[in-house]
């Protein structure tokens, strides 16, 4: 996280009423809950519309301008056309397809390892979610040897901490 978001991060936590959790800005539409959790602890690094926060080895991406992105078209067909492109050149095996339950708005997600020539498998979760007509795709990346179960609950728990900003 660099000096200028830590500052501007701590001036906002310092100016909410002290009930209210700090959140920070993740996408245009759509916003990270992460105070007081391990994600609060992680290196930000911004591209394009979105960010990808890393910590322990596993990268968290966020976009609201993604491959496929169709809004005419259910987040699930949206998924299933990124499942199918991204993995053109690779291996995949599907370990879960699910929804996630969340309280702003529905997460639909896949659990896959994904191995391409001359690089190493990697676990991958995939989750698109619309709230207030607007969608998100959420990504982790993690080393192929993490366990499945393992990142089943990091993605729960990630997700669970995004939410739409309040006015969009």
């Amino acid at each position: 996280m660099t000096l200028i978001r830590m500052v501007f991060s701590a001036a906002m936590a310092l100016a909410l009423p002290g009930s209210a959790q700090a959140c920070q800005h993740l996408t245009k539409h759509f916003e990270l809950c992460d105070e007081g959790t391990p994600w609060s602890n992680g290196t930000w690094e911004q591209g394009g519309d979105g960010a990808t926060l890393h910590l322990d080895g596993v990268a968290y991406d966020s976009f609201e301008d993604y491959l496929g992105r169709d809004d005419a078209q259910l987040p699930e067909a949206n998924l299933k056309y990124l499942m199918t492109h991204w993995g053109e050149d690779a291996t995949v095996v599907n370990h879960l397809a699910d929804t996630l339950p969340h309280p702003d708005m529905p997460v639909i997600r896949t659990i896959n390892t994904i191995t391409r020539p001359d690089n190493p498998p990697e676990l991958r979760v995939t989750m698109i979610s619309n709230a207030n007509g607007e969608r998100i795709l959420m990504m982790l990346r993690a080393p192929g040897d993490m366990p499945v179960d393992q990142i089943d609950q990091l993605s729960r728990d990630y997700a669970a901490l995004i939410r739409p900003k309040k006015g969009n």
